[in-house]
């Protein structure tokens, strides 16, 4: 009895503590209180803000505001919120009271206070005007706002307004802002040309009024346009005044005036009509500015005509046109055969030409011709010998000829003809005949012939006889070098001379006797001297020439003159050969390399030239002069004489005067000349003037010059090159009696199967510009309508180019080779086409070469024609003119035409003056010839538009402002608080009202933020003003003189070798999740660590704070340690045994023990088997009791730890796997009444162990030491109670504070906490008096517990022991009974998952933090309470003893205890679940 009853107490004691308490064995506490207080507020309140304010002060009775506790009885509760008596803001405040009892029990309740503030509507904008409130941003009861307006308004209605109580304002309408108003403007008798005036806004203030003038007047630049309306009700700017501003308008003006030159004269007179002008004023006045007048006399050529028209105020207008006189000209007379034509005017109308014939021919026609004019409207010169040119026939007589001087002329006949040849007399010579011989020099051996024709063939005039001139010395020069002689020069220079001389002589004795040969001279040269330091003789030479000169006597003939000279040469060549002109020098042999001998050359006297033919002196006779240059005696030239003989010039004619032929000897041969600009076969009269094209520019010429190129000069008679001028061919605008004929060409020439042909065109009208045609097709055509079109032999080309209307030159080329055609525009290629033979081109040679035609307006110049295909290069050009004509047809052929066109002086320019855009300011340019003309928009003028008229002379700019030029117009820069087109606007910048409260403090208690506000209405921006800068709200510190109590700012604690993870979830409340970090683990578990929570709900403390906890400490993170030995039960069930037998058990037994035998841990003793017990179910208090029972057995392991935490852990897992393999096998099968018995599947269930040092307590299979504040007993670290402290870990107790003094809470880890002063002693006898009536009240409840659940602890002592130490270690239950329980770890899986057997314990606490650890064993510190002799009692006990072999039978229950699962609720060490931990 005694036995059941000691097991009795101890069931019931274990099992209150378990499920009140927690772990902890033996460990008794009192029902903890979970009642909570009750609180009660006052009901709500509704109050009215104060004027001008969002707030009132508010009071109510806090003393009526009591909390209850059922425990703890009355409490003062804790205000959260103002405190009575304090402002309120506008809306609804909570004010709230909460009340915590001893035990943590927390309650509360609120109330509501409403504000509310009344308020009028805002008053909007004031248009050009101001408006200050207070309040400024919020029209609250009590809020003034003033009103004002700006310069050129009025104010309308009341200037101060107040919002009352009925939140409507003191006067019903807003206040406004009225414009100012001007006298209206109207046009008056002296604003001529002012057809009306607009204004911007009537004639109120700032309105702009324009000035709106007639057509053809307008406002001149640099004078206002416009009035303005001030401020002051004045119209600000003078009075605009409408000018006319548009020139006149000449109705008629001519094109062009074209005149022709009166008979004979190269002037001629034209006559127009003075062009008729109009004027927008109807009053005009036209004059001639320049150019010639009507009916003058004009030179031919070219003339400008303009006429200005004026009106009024001078508004003017020009009429140009041209006036071309043109000269009537007959075609070219050319010189025929035996003729002679002189015309003296030319071939202009009226001219007469004279045809004279040669000696021996007669005259066929007139012997005068005039050139007439013919046609109606556009007169032709033609001659009046009509189509056939009067020419002269031959009468087959041949001319005699004259002599020449000191000579004769040997004649004779032959056939019908005659032949000569001329002599000379002795002592003179023919010099200049190049088919005379040396011995016949007296003969000129060039027959002059006369044929049947009866003209003399010969080439320039007879040459005359020269006199020989005696005085001459003849000589030749020989030179021979002796290269090879390198010994010393200077010092033996004569002895090597007279050895040479020596040679010389003896090679020549017989080639050169005296007196007709003779050595004059011997020269002898050294060679280049060179230094050298590896020779003896450093002066050496590198060869030696010798000069000698031979001189001939003039008594011998020519012949013996050149054969003496050759003679020498062969001696001199043939000794050289023999060796005889070898000369010995310092002991060395030395042969000539060359021999060279010069010709003959002759020294003649001044006045005498050398004949190399005759080898003699001639003298320069009379008539002629001695040329030095070319040492010949070269005749007088034309225009000059020489009457002397031996001289080395000629004299000069008379001014005016020439000679017909060269040569002349005497002035009375100088006559009148041909005056320049004209010429004669002689030079003198009578004379013809040069024709276009030509000029002579001195007298007495005998032909005219050409111009270069294709230049003409417009009048006949040119007398210097400088008139001779390139020329275009130019189509105006015809008048309506004008006869239209193009400039047409009649030329032959047969091949045009490649060409070249390039012109330069500026034109209007472009449809015709060139064109050559056959009688019977269009060969070539260039035209533009549209575009640029291209026509050759039937085929057709589009270009895609425009040139009508162009303002520059363009150059066309038109380039056919082979079947290959070409086009270019400038430099550009405009298309290359390959021709196809769709018809055949007319064979007809005679061709029609036309520029112009009709529908064409506009200008042609250089157009030429060439075979070669390469003349022309794609290149730019900067001119049109060049100096090579077309081969084909030349740019010259087109001077010869007339008709309705004109030739003038060529504008062609190429060079666009324009390109680089010199007019400024927008000015249109106009190129022309060299040069350009700037055209100036409005506003501007200077030749290249660079002055800008001064608008701002007279200005509107209003209020100060300052006026800045601009192009036909000006700009006012404003002054300061202005604006507007003309300043006329006055603007308003923005200024803030003062900073006023918009909000309620921040907070209740503390310091905390106010909001504040303005307004950008002081004053209000208008007009563009700018707005006010910064921001319209700030914040303020405000204090609510009210203490703050939040202990959430701070983390409850701080954990050595953890972390708190605490975290805010939303803006109050925060939550701390402690861990430990790795290799440490929590010592207890008296507190749901799950959430460590601060805020509203906990009246901002922390829900661990409490009268026992006053620092909010939570359990120590002390190191993990390894268990002394882990121990492990393991058993099963046999579900188809009912009954055990002893050779059941035996045979069961022996089964298990030799599979499990075969595990290696097992085998080599690193597990130890201790034993396998047997038995029925119904004998194990720790299997629920079933209907039937069963046959189970349980194997006992024991493993010590030598080496690391998870040492034993790792080898029992392998058993645990081993095992359930073994199960899932049927390896234990066992036969018993004929039937084989399996262990059922998943039915093992684990019991562990863990054995740890004193002052551990165990976690899993490792231990850990009790922190600080703590000590350990019965395997929990309990905390030290109030008057002891512990500061050291692994302790078994705690030490006293020192007398008289206790501490504040349970769990003081340091003596310093030992701060509170115990009672005094009357005191403590109460107090004791209180603790002893606890303990008795506490010990009666227990008693009465323990028979009231003594039931409960036998019916669920199986299910008990099965659940805490059974297969179900890895199942917690919470403290809440949660019904899904955190699995943690479930040994009988863990063979199932080996791949997770290594993971680290810390990795995966950081990954499961709040999951409480699953496995725990009994320290082995024992339980000192507990006697053996308790223990033995309790054996009696059958949930004890029907345990049959049991393995703590025999053990000191000091020492070792059961294995029991011993939970320790949400702890935050996080292990996976397959960690033993």
């Amino acid at each position: 009895m005694k036995g059941y009853l000691t097991h009795l107490l101890i069931c019931a004691c274990w099992c209150s503590l378990v499920m009140g308490c927690g772990r902890g064995g033996g460990r008794r506490c009192p029902p903890r209180d979970t009642t909570k207080p009750t609180i009660t507020c006052p009901p709500d309140r509704h109050e009215i803000a104060d004027p001008f304010q969002i707030n009132t002060k508010v009071g109510w009775d806090e003393s009526s505001i009591v909390a209850n506790d059922n425990r703890d009885g009355p409490i003062t509760p804790t205000r959260i919120g103002k405190a009575p008596g304090k402002l309120f803001s506008e809306g609804a405040t909570t004010i709230k009271y909460h009340a915590k009892d001893k035990s943590g029990n927390y309650a509360s309740c609120t109330f509501t206070i409403n504000v509310k503030v009344l308020r009028c509507n805002h008053w909007g904008d004031v248009p050009d005007g101001w408006k200050i409130c207070h309040v400024s941003h919020d029209m609250r009861l009590g809020s003034i706002c003033r009103f004002g307006c700006y310069g050129g308004h009025e104010l309308v209605g009341a200037s101060r307004t107040e919002c009352l109580e009925s939140e409507q304002w003191d006067t019903a309408t807003q206040p406004y802002c009225q414009k100012l108003q001007c006298e209206k403007l109207y046009p008056t008798s002296g604003q001529y040309g002012v057809v009306d005036i607009t204004c911007t806004d009537d004639n109120y203030y700032r309105s702009m009024c324009s000035y709106n003038c007639a057509d053809g007047y307008s406002v001149l630049p640099g004078h206002s346009k416009v009035q303005v309306c001030n401020e002051f009700g004045f119209w600000r700017g003078s009075t605009p005044m409408c000018v006319d501003t548009e020139p006149p308008v000449y109705t008629t003006c001519p094109y062009v005036k074209v005149g022709y030159a009166e008979r004979t004269k190269t002037t001629g007179r034209v006559w127009w009509n003075d062009p008729i002008a109009s004027d927008n004023s109807g009053s005009v006045t036209s004059t001639q500015i320049s150019g010639p007048e009507s009916g003058s006399d004009l030179q031919v050529g070219e003339y400008t005509v303009q006429y200005m028209a004026n009106d009024a105020v001078n508004n003017t207008a020009i009429c140009e046109f041209k006036v071309v006189v043109k000269q009537i000209k007959c075609h070219t007379v050319y010189p025929l055969p035996y003729t002679s034509v002189v015309c003296p005017d030319g071939r202009i109308y009226g001219s007469t030409c004279q045809f004279m014939c040669d000696n021996g021919t007669v005259l066929n026609g007139p012997a005068y011709a005039e050139c007439d004019k013919t046609g109606s409207v556009v007169p032709y010169g033609a001659w009046t010998f009509g189509d056939s040119q009067p020419y002269c026939e031959s009468q087959n007589t041949c001319p005699a000829l004259s002599a020449p001087d000191n000579g004769a002329l040997a004649c004779d006949t032959w056939l019908n003809g005659k032949y000569c040849q001329m002599l000379c007399e002795d002592g003179y010579v023919v010099m200049d005949d190049p088919q005379t011989a040396a011995n016949e020099v007296r003969i000129h051996k060039t027959l002059l012939v006369c044929g049947d024709s009866g003209t003399w063939y010969i080439s320039g005039d007879i040459p005359n006889c020269q006199e020989v001139d005696p005085r001459i010395a003849l000589l030749f020069r020989i030179d021979i070098n002796y290269l090879y002689y390198d010994g010393p020069c200077d010092e033996t220079r004569d002895d090597i001379k007279n050895k040479f001389i020596e040679a010389f002589t003896a090679a020549t004795n017989q080639t050169c006797k005296q007196p007709d040969c003779q050595v004059s001279l011997v020269q002898i040269i050294c060679g280049d001297r060179t230094g050298g330091t590896d020779r003896k003789r450093r002066d050496a030479t590198n060869g030696i020439q010798f000069e000698v000169e031979v001189e001939i006597s003039s008594n011998q003939s020519s012949a013996d003159k050149l054969k003496a000279r050759s003679s020498i040469k062969n001696s001199l060549n043939a000794a050289r050969e023999s060796g005889n002109l070898d000369i010995e020098i310092d002991g060395t042999i030395n042969s000539p390399s060359a021999i060279k001998v010069s010709q003959l050359e002759g020294n003649c006297t001044v006045g005498s030239a050398y004949n190399k033919k005759t080898l003699q002196c001639v003298t320069c006779k009379a008539g002629y002069y001695h040329d030095t240059n070319s040492d010949v005696c070269s005749p007088c030239a034309r225009g000059s004489y020489q009457d002397q003989s031996r001289q080395n010039s000629c004299k000069p004619c008379p001014a005016g005067t020439t000679t017909k032929t060269k040569g002349a000897h005497s002035a009375s041969q100088c006559e009148e000349a041909c005056p320049a600009g004209f010429y004669s076969a002689t030079g003198t009269p009578p004379c013809s003037a040069c024709d276009l094209g030509w000029f002579s520019e001195n007298y007495g010429s005998k032909e005219c010059t050409q111009c270069q190129g294709s230049q003409i000069t417009l009048i006949a008679g040119a007398t210097s090159g400088s008139q001779c001028k390139e020329f275009d061919i130019t189509y105006n605008k015809l008048n309506e009696s004008d006869e239209l004929s193009a400039a047409t060409l009649n030329l032959e020439f047969a091949d045009m199967s490649q060409f070249t042909l390039t012109l330069f065109v500026k034109c209007e009208q472009c449809n015709s510009i060139f064109s050559i045609t056959s009688t019977d097709q269009t060969i070539l055509s260039i035209i533009n309508t549209d575009e640029l079109l291209v026509e050759y032999n039937g085929h057709t080309f589009n270009t895609g180019e425009d040139i009508a209307n162009s303002m520059l030159w363009n150059q066309i080329t038109v380039v056919k080779t082979g079947t290959e055609l070409s086009t270019y525009l400038n430099d550009r290629q405009l298309f290359m086409e390959q021709l196809s033979k769709r018809k055949r081109r007319s064979t007809d040679t005679a061709m029609n070469v036309t520029i112009g035609g009709e529908g064409f307006v506009g200008s042609v110049s250089q157009m030429n024609i060439w075979s070669d295909v390469n003349a022309f290069s794609p290149t730019e050009t900067d001119t049109c003119f060049g100096t090579d004509k077309g081969d084909l047809i030349n740019w010259r052929q087109f001077s010869e035409l007339d008709g309705s066109f004109v030739l003038i002086k060529s504008k062609c320019d190429v060079d666009n003056g324009c390109q680089d855009l010199p007019c400024k300011n927008g000015g249109s340019c106009s190129d022309s010839v060299g040069s350009f003309s700037c055209a100036c928009l409005r506003g501007y003028t200077g030749s290249l538009c660079e002055v800008n008229i001064n608008d701002c002379l007279d200005n509107a700019c209003d209020n100060n402002a300052t006026c800045i030029d601009g192009e036909d117009t000006y700009t006012c820069v404003c002054s300061e608080g202005f604006t507007g087109q003309l300043c006329e606007i006055r603007y308003v910048d923005g200024g803030w009202t003062e900073w006023e409260t918009s909000g309620e403090c921040s907070v209740t208690c503390g310091p905390g933020w106010q909001q504040l506000s303005r307004v950008c209405e002081n004053p209000i921006p208008i007009n563009g003003g700018r707005e006010c800068e910064g921001s319209n709200t700030t914040v303020d510190v405000c204090e609510t003189n009210v203490t703050c109590v939040n202990e959430c700012v701070n983390e409850p604690t701080h954990l050595e070798n953890g972390k708190m993870n605490c975290e805010w979830t939303n803006n109050e409340t925060r939550v701390c999740k402690p861990t430990c970090d790795e290799g440490f683990d929590f010592d207890g578990d008296i507190f749901n660590m799950s959430g460590i929570i601060c805020g509203p709900d906990t009246g901002y403390t922390w829900n661990i704070n409490n009268t026992d906890n006053p620092q909010s400490q939570i359990p120590s993170c002390t190191p993990k340690l390894p268990a002394l030995r882990n121990k492990l039960n393991i058993s099963a069930e046999y579900p188809t045994l009912s009954t055990l037998t002893s050779d059941l058990a035996s045979h069961v037994k022996t089964k298990v023990n030799n599979k499990m035998k075969q595990i290696t841990s097992i085998d080599n003793g690193s597990v130890a088997l201790q034993d396998t017990h047997v038995f029925t179910s119904g004998q194990s208090s720790e299997r629920k009791r079933r209907d039937t029972s069963y046959v189970m057995f349980t194997i006992e392991l024991t493993c010590d730890i030598t080496a690391g935490i998870n040492q034993c852990y790792d080898l029992l897992a392998e058993i645990v796997e081993a095992l359930n393999t073994y199960i899932a096998n049927l390896e234990f099968t066992i036969q018993y009444g004929g039937d084989d018995h399996d262990v059922a599947v998943n039915s093992s269930t684990l019991d562990g162990v863990s054995v740890c040092e004193p002052g551990h307590v165990s976690v899993w299979q490792y231990c850990v030491s009790c922190g600080k504040g703590t000590y350990a007993t019965n395997d929990y670290c309990e905390r030290c109670p109030r008057g002891y402290y512990q500061d050291e870990e692994a302790q078994t107790s705690c030490k006293q504070c020192p007398e008289g003094w206790t501490t504040a809470g349970l769990m003081t880890r340091a003596n310093e906490y030992c701060n509170i002063a115990t009672p005094e002693e009357d005191s403590s006898v109460f107090n004791w008096f209180i603790t002893g009536l606890a303990i008795g009240g506490s010990v009666a409840i227990c008693l009465i517990l323990m028979a009231t659940i003594m039931f409960i602890c036998k019916s669920m002592n199986s299910r008990k022991n099965r659940t805490n130490c059974g297969s179900n270690i890895g199942h917690i239950d919470s403290p809440d009974n949660m019904a899904n329980a955190n699995r943690r770890f479930e040994t009988r899986n863990l063979p199932n998952n080996p791949n997770r057997l290594g993971e680290n314990l810390d990795t995966a606490a950081r990954d499961n933090w709040d999951m409480p650890p699953a496995y725990s064993v009994i320290a082995a510190a024992g339980y000192p309470n507990v006697s053996k002799g308790a223990m033995s009692a309790a054996h009696d006990n059958p949930a004890y003893t029907e345990w049959s072999g049991n393995p703590w039978r025999d053990t000191d229950f000091n020492t070792e205890k059961r294995p029991c699962f011993k939970p320790r609720h949400d702890s935050p060490v996080p292990v996976k679940t397959d960690a033993w931990s």
